[in-house]
């Protein structure tokens, strides 16, 4: 079921929490464009990240974006 981006942000906070318990420094992967003709799909993620950004510089920890490669064959 998806969930709202304020149910994301806040069982992300959950999860960086258990994290931080555990002693464990956690990498924020952020998601990667969808492509084109997904704009509402791109808008909700786009919202999702921002979310997943500002945690990273609340807690001081890394964000990345994934490294994808398109291969044409």
């Amino acid at each position: 079921q998806p969930s709202t981006p304020g149910e994301f942000r806040a069982a992300v906070t959950r999860v960086l929490d258990r994290l931080r318990d555990a002693r464990i420094e956690p990498l924020v992967e952020l998601g990667h464009p969808l492509g084109t003709g997904r704009r509402s799909d791109q808008e909700r993620l786009d919202e999702y990240n921002r979310h997943l950004r500002e945690l990273a510089v609340e807690r001081r920890l890394r964000a990345d974006v994934p490294v994808v490669s398109y291969l044409s064959g």
